[in-house]
């Protein structure tokens, strides 16, 4: 009976523990090298500007070197140029008037009379009689070099005036002003009458002349009248004629200008440096 009990008991145990078979199986994290190789210094810095060499201790010196000189800043700093051109025509330009003067005396006409230094001497109290035709075709030059050698006028006033300093008045004038080079005609002028101690003046437009430096005055007439009774003769008593150009507009010239500012302009630019710091800049031009 305790056999039997026993033999039951082991089957039973046996049969609690058996398993059914199970296939093995594992999951492992590995790090396997699938490609093996060496790297140096020299190949991660592969640059002809870097020197590498080895001191005693068995560091690795790093020196990189650039000339100086062949850097270019450009690639640093970049200023773009801004070239600026005005052009300025001569209209543009102011010119002063232009006076130019010429003292005819008194004595001067009496000596090319004849006998008239002898009748009419210098200092003396006398009857001045008519004289026609004192003046006839008698030539004035009016030297305007220091203005101007040549220049070519879209507009332009030119005013005569004739100052009598005689002791009697003086009649019929008849005055050309032409340039010396072409004898081109640049005006013309008569005053019927200037009385003792009186001035006169007339103007014409030059728009559109070309004037030299040197003009003749052509004085084709003029006539001293008789004195109102004794005068007394001064031979420094002068005719001056006064030749004014004004309003001056000048198309072509060859001439000195006067010192002044022909244009003013303010310009702002801006200039994109980046993270650079500017100490100092200069403008070439």
């Amino acid at each position: 009976m305790k056999r039997l009990l026993f033999i039951t008991l082991i089957s039973i145990v046996l049969h609690a523990c058996m398993h059914e078979l199970e296939d093995p199986n594992w999951d492992i994290e590995m790090i396997v090298p699938l490609v093996n190789t060496t790297m140096t210094i020299n190949n991660m810095l592969e640059d002809s500007s870097l020197n590498l060499s080895n001191n005693s201790e068995g560091f690795i010196n790093l020196v990189y070197q650039e000339d100086f000189l062949d850097i270019n800043l450009d690639t640093l700093i970049k200023i773009d140029a801004i070239a600026d051109e005005q052009i300025h025509t001569l209209d543009s330009a102011s010119f002063d008037d232009m006076v130019i003067a010429d003292t005819s005396t008194i004595g001067e006409a009496i000596t090319n009379i004849p006998l008239g230094s002898i009748l009419l001497p210098d200092g003396s109290t006398n009857s001045i009689p008519a004289l026609a035709g004192i003046a006839n075709g008698d030539t004035i030059n009016v030297d305007a070099s220091k203005y101007f050698k040549t220049m070519q006028l879209y507009k332009g006033v030119l005013i005569m005036q004739i100052f009598n300093g005689y002791p009697t008045a003086v009649s019929d004038i008849s005055l050309t002003l032409i340039n010396s080079t072409n004898q081109d005609i640049i005006a013309t002028f008569f005053f019927p009458l200037i009385s003792a101690g009186s001035t006169v003046s007339d103007s014409v437009s030059i728009a559109g002349k070309i004037i030299d430096e040197n003009l003749f005055a052509i004085l084709n007439n003029m006539d001293v009248n008789a004195s109102s009774g004794p005068v007394l003769i001064d031979y420094s008593d002068a005719l001056i004629t006064t030749i004014r150009i004004s309003d001056i507009g000048i198309t072509e010239a060859t001439a000195i200008f006067p010192e002044q500012q022909l244009t003013e302009t303010f310009k702002e630019h801006t200039f994109e440096f980046g993270n650079a710091q500017l100490k100092q800049i200069k403008i070439k031009q």
